[in-house]
């Protein structure tokens, strides 16, 4: 009878601190955005300074994770697909970072016409939905490799889906964006901003939805 292979000391423990700290990284993007887009909110500047902290320290963690997965030996998947792993999780990071710079550079009661407002804030709670599926998926799969079981693999195979579901909703949330900003008599500076900030925040979803594809393969 083969014995199932347990992972005691997993890289896992550095990866589920990190996926949690992105989760964490995600609430401060959303209210950085919303601070953005509100004419009441001044704490801009003080906000995206509390984000890129965030994104630092998840930047190091991350580090220290693929530290310890090049000393592994006997890790019961490839480390080139662990390694892919992280690098999505890391283009997360630096979609985040790059949304916040590019919304910076326009004022506050320029960055989202009025007319757009409800298709931004739905884009970007699909945004953040598909973060946090995402990081939970990253969770399951470390405690699927430290005791694998049919009924933990299937766990981490449902939220797949999910993070799937979510990022085609973000898609969605995307193109519909675009496509009600066409139909404005707007400016071509407001229109090249804003279909860009789309699309990286766009990035965002689809960084996790590959980072949750690489988990997938490796269990499989």
């Amino acid at each position: 009878m083969k014995i199932p292979f347990i992972l005691k000391s997993s890289p896992y423990d550095r990866l589920s601190e990190h996926a949690e700290k992105i989760k964490e990284c995600m609430w401060s993007f959303q209210q950085t955005i919303e601070c953005r887009t509100s004419k009441k909110c001044i704490d801009f500047d003080n906000l995206r300074a509390e984000l890129k902290n965030l994104i630092f320290e998840a930047e190091e963690i991350l580090l220290l994770a693929g530290e310890k997965i090049l000393k592994e030996k006997n890790l019961p998947f490839e480390q080139a697909r662990l390694l892919l792993y992280l690098r999505e999780q890391s283009n997360v990071l630096e979609a985040i970072d790059q949304t916040i710079s590019w919304i910076s550079y326009r004022a506050t009661d320029k960055a989202i016409p009025k007319e757009l407002e409800k298709n931004f804030n739905l884009l970007v709670d699909s945004i953040v939905e598909t973060v946090e599926e995402m990081t939970t998926m990253a969770e399951e799969a470390g405690q699927y490799f430290k005791k694998p079981s049919p009924k933990r693999k299937k766990e981490v195979s449902d939220t797949f889906a999910e993070v799937r579901k979510k990022e085609s909703e973000a898609d969605k949330m995307e193109d519909e964006l675009k496509m009600k900003l066409f139909e404005l008599d707007t400016d071509p500076t407001t229109l090249l901003h804003v279909v860009k900030l789309a699309e990286t925040i766009g990035a965002i979803a689809d960084h996790a939805e590959k980072a949750a594809f690489e988990l997938t393969t490796m269990i499989i």
